[in-house]
């Protein structure tokens, strides 16, 4: 398995066994999709339904449709198996991180965090110094799963 931590189950939403879960994650769709399993404490799950509601997103789990059974799970991480859900050509922020990143051809260091912006995430690369590389296009060539490796273009340039 290829888990990825996806989110954190906040606490119950209501008395019939809903989630409320906080993630930083932009594929929300594909990750609380209806059906989809999900991981909390090395247990699996089912997805049963997703909603978004403000900064939460409110899910349930079958045949955990009652608080009692869903108490256990609040406070845990959500971990998901990238392996088992279809992203195309995306890639989770979680998957960044310890990636190395490849920067035109010269390696130029290590993902270590993921930092909200109010435009887009950024991520802190630490080599022979620290630095941030937006999460745009414009520096973003591809993600590599398997060699756990972001390409990137001209982001040494904002080393300084």
């Amino acid at each position: 398995m290829n888990l990825v931590n996806v989110g954190f189950v906040a606490t119950n939403h209501g008395l019939d066994g809903k989630l409320k879960v906080l993630t930083d994650e932009r594929l929300i769709n594909e990750i609380f999709k209806v059906d989809n399993k999900i991981y909390i404490n090395d247990k699996e799950y089912i997805i049963n339904s997703f909603q978004t509601s403000g900064k939460y997103i409110i899910i349930s789990l079958k045949d955990y449709l009652n608080i009692d059974l869903i108490t256990p799970l609040i406070k845990q991480n959500i971990y998901i198996d990238v392996d088992e859900i279809k992203l195309d050509n995306n890639y989770l922020l979680g998957e960044l991180i310890n990636s190395r990143v490849i920067d035109d051809n010269t390696p130029i260091g290590e993902i270590t965090d993921i930092r909200k912006g109010l435009k887009y995430d950024y991520v802190v690369v630490k080599g022979s110094n620290e630095f941030l590389i937006p999460l745009i296009d414009e520096y973003v060539i591809k993600f590599n799963r398997e060699e756990k490796v972001l390409l990137t273009k001209g982001a040494k340039d904002l080393i300084f």
